[in-house]
């Protein structure tokens, strides 16, 4: 298990960086989370002015390696008093089986979890274009919330099949479903 002063996950940006909407009213930020260690890690995003924010996970578990992108968006501008906070805590094999809800979170030992307090920034103009860890990747993404629908029939879970895009065929994306906790 990692020691309690050493990281256990990776924010990038260290800060959320609100900008403008492209269409509509409200502003969003995007934030990635990256596991660090050989273990599970779970964290949970909390902020004093939940009213304000939505905030997509608010609640993960990355197992190791993994990575996930988080998006926060408020429909009013920011404010300098606004503040969050992301606690992480490596899992142990039991914990990183199950699926972490908030009920489980609660029932962590407070001493193993660790805060992370993230500024928020306000940004001028629009976002840049840039590929989310998801669409960088070659494979489509797994993460705690999302799981890949398999073609029928079912091929084994350790069998990775690779499809070559025929001209005449039109581009296939892939298919998730979404479990809501």
């Amino acid at each position: 298990m990692a020691n309690k002063h050493s990281p256990v996950i990776r924010i990038s940006p260290p800060e959320f960086q609100f900008y403008p909407l492209r269409q509509g009213p409200g502003f969003t930020a995007r934030l990635h989370v990256k596991n660090l260690i050989e273990h599970s890690v779970a964290f949970k995003f909390k902020t004093n002015a939940p009213t304000r924010y939505s905030v997509k996970p608010v609640l993960a578990v990355l197992h190791p390696g993994d990575a996930i992108e988080t998006y926060v968006r408020s429909e009013t501008p920011i404010s300098d008093q606004d503040k969050f906070l992301i606690q992480s805590v490596p899992l142990t094999e039991e914990e990183s089986d199950l699926e972490m809800t908030s009920a489980e979170w609660k029932a962590l030992d407070k001493r193993r979890i660790t805060d992370n307090f993230i500024n928020c920034v306000m940004m001028r103009g629009l976002r840049p274009r840039v590929q989310s860890i998801e669409s960088r990747s070659s494979s489509p993404p797994v993460s705690p919330r999302l799981s890949p629908i398999p073609p029928s029939p079912s091929p084994s879970p350790s069998t990775h099949r690779r499809s070559v895009r025929q001209p005449d065929q039109k581009e296939a994306f892939p298919t998730f479903k979404v479990s809501v906790c």
